[in-house]
Formats: C-alpha cells, sequence, structure tokens
C-alpha cells in the first residue's frame, strides 16, 4: 500500500509539474529567421535577428523596424523605429507587445497588443 502512495504522490508531482509549465514550449524559433505573414492578398516577409525586427511589404517597396526587448522566451515588446508603409498609423516609439499563444510545426500563433488594442496574428517561419 505504501508503494502505491509513493507512485500516486510522484505521478501527481510530476502532473503538477507538467501542467505548471508554459503553453508554448520551443519559442526559441521566433529569435532569429525569416517569417511570413499574410495581409489581404499579400505576403510579407519578416526577418527577426534576436533584437532587430523588419518587416518588407508590397515585395520590399515599404519597410517596418522595430527593436526588440524580450521579455521572456515566448514574448517581447516591439518598439518602432522606422516605417515607410504608406499612411503608417502608428509613430517611432510606439511598442507593441507579442504573446506566443502556440506553436505548430513552424507555424507561430500570437497575440499582438498595441495602443491597448489586442489582435491575433500567424507567422510561418520559411528560413
Amino acid at each position: 500500500m505504501k508503494f502505491i502512495k509513493i507512485i500516486f504522490l510522484a505521478s501527481l508531482l510530476a502532473f503538477m509539474s507538467f501542467s505548471n509549465r508554459t503553453a508554448v514550449d520551443g519559442c526559441s524559433i521566433l529569435h532569429n529567421g525569416t517569417f511570413e505573414y499574410m495581409i489581404d492578398k499579400d505576403k510579407v516577409r519578416v526577418v527577426i535577428d534576436d533584437e532587430n525586427h523588419t518587416e518588407y511589404h508590397k515585395g520590399s517597396k515599404y519597410v517596418i523596424q522595430s527593436k526588440l526587448a524580450w521579455v521572456n522566451e515566448c514574448e517581447y515588446n516591439a518598439t518602432l523605429v522606422k516605417a515607410t508603409v504608406p499612411n503608417f498609423p502608428f509613430l517611432a516609439g510606439t511598442v507593441m507587445n507579442v504573446k506566443v499563444n502556440k506553436i505548430e510545426g513552424k507555424t507561430i500563433f500570437y497575440t499582438a497588443t498595441i495602443k491597448g488594442q489586442s489582435f491575433p496574428g500567424e507567422l510561418k517561419k520559411i528560413k
């Protein structure tokens, strides 16, 4: 009976340890690489190099550049440095918080919050 209690206790501790882990594992996929997402029918290429984030819109005709400050493995704050996209609604210095919700293969699902507005997004790693 004592053996069964020890097994039960060990199983319970293992379950608690597992359930307290972050819901997303493997966020390092986001720290460096080339990604894509869609706006309407246009592909946007995103290059992340740890602290630098650059988006290329309309075949690289326009760019958005930000500096990243990693809060943890799966969350960062992006501070806008430069945007050449016409009528872009945010000014340099604006901060957007990004939290990864889940990763499926090479697809990263996240929630971005900027100026109190949150929206879901998705990036696919291509390199």
